[in-house]
């Protein structure tokens, strides 16, 4: 089992050499969701573990858009997504861009469409 937290110790402000990956950790924390960072879950390692508040999962991988092969990233949150049982997840690409839905359960947005992306899911 994965122990998740209802937020992230320490100074959750922005600074200019925040990284992405620290930015949506502070997002989930503001919006109060139960998350665990980097969890070891059947020998993998997702970015995020979000749990929503129906007892369902959601993982949220995060790459530099500028770095990123979205084909083996997408076919990696997929994976994290069957084997950790998780209803779908998310691949968190730059600060902003249209959602765009790659396979059935893998979305990729970005860092200011999250909240959407999550609100979408505690109302299913």
């Amino acid at each position: 089992m994965i122990r998740l937290v209802e937020n992230r110790e320490g100074n959750t402000r922005m600074s200019s050499n925040t990284t992405l990956e620290d930015q949506v950790a502070s997002r989930l924390s503001e919006l109060g969701f139960r998350f665990a960072e980097h969890p070891i879950a059947m020998g993998l390692y997702p970015d995020f573990l979000i749990g929503l508040s129906d007892n369902r999962n959601v993982i949220v991988e995060v790459k530099d858009s500028h770095l990123i092969d979205q084909n083996a990233a997408v076919k990696q949150l997929d994976r994290y997504i069957t084997l950790l049982g998780a209803v779908g997840g998310f691949l968190v690409v730059g600060e902003s861009r249209s959602p765009e839905m790659v396979g059935d359960r893998v979305s990729l947005i970005g860092l200011n469409e999250l909240p959407q992306a999550l609100a979408r899911l505690r109302a299913t």
